[in-house]
């Protein structure tokens, strides 16, 4: 494991943190302007082109809160980093450990049938 990921992975939580309150801020923002647009599209008074202004604030603020609201759920937490970064080394080892453990006798055996099979296999191709 690299220095970078190992400093990411302690990092994460509060990356995640962070990413949460952003969230939660930007919820209570579109919501306070859904109201002030809703409001503002039923009002004669306001001109044609402050519609214009307060629908392209409106498009960005929902793209910004879509993108952020995406890394929010792609940003694992501590916990999932190391499960992803563990489990697939443990699963590893284990495998290498087992086939380590195998008697150097079975293997031979295996090996021996193994000759047989292929030698059987090429007379069968001659003939």
């Amino acid at each position: 494991m690299t220095p970078m990921q190992l400093y990411l992975i302690l990092r994460l939580d509060t990356i995640h943190d962070v990413l949460s309150a952003i969230v939660w801020v930007s919820t209570f923002v579109i919501i306070i302007s859904s109201i002030i647009f809703t409001v503002g599209w039923f009002n004669d008074e306001i001109s044609e082109s402050i519609t214009k202004k307060i629908i392209k604030g409106y498009v960005v603020i929902i793209t910004l809160y879509t993108i952020n609201l995406l890394l929010y759920m792609a940003v694992p937490t501590t916990k999932q980093a190391i499960i992803m970064y563990s489990v697939p080394a443990v699963m590893e080892t284990t495998a290498f450990n087992e086939a380590a453990k195998t008697p150097e006798k079975v293997m031979e055996l295996l090996n021996l049938k193994l000759d047989e099979k292929l030698n059987e296999l090429k007379k069968g191709e001659k003939e």
